[in-house]
């Protein structure tokens, strides 16, 4: 028998790596969804306190959502998967193109 380990296939990091990106993507789902409901409960509640309250939070919940976007692009950038984050403007890239 030999006495030398053997490495994992997968390191313990890539795991991590792989939750955390997970992680991120269910959470700017679940940012995405909150804010179609709080933008149907503003409508709903148009003229009443509870529109105005809703009508307070969405611009707070939409900069949460574009930083757990913008991380989910960072953690897909270091495991080389690219996609995300790359905002959701229409404006021009660095590179001038869309």
């Amino acid at each position: 028998m030999s006495s030398q380990r053997t490495r994992p296939t997968t390191p313990a990091f890539s795991t991590a790596n792989c939750r955390t990106t997970t992680f991120l993507a269910a959470q700017v789902n679940d940012h995405d969804r909150l804010l179609l409901s709080v933008l149907a409960g503003q409508q709903l509640f148009s003229g009443q306190p509870l529109g105005a309250v809703l009508a307070e939070m969405q611009p707070e919940l939409l900069k949460l959502r574009e930083q757990t976007y913008q991380l989910l692009g960072q953690q897909a950038a270091s495991l080389g998967t690219g996609g995300a984050g790359t905002g959701m403007s229409d404006e021009p890239k660095v590179d001038g193109k869309k």
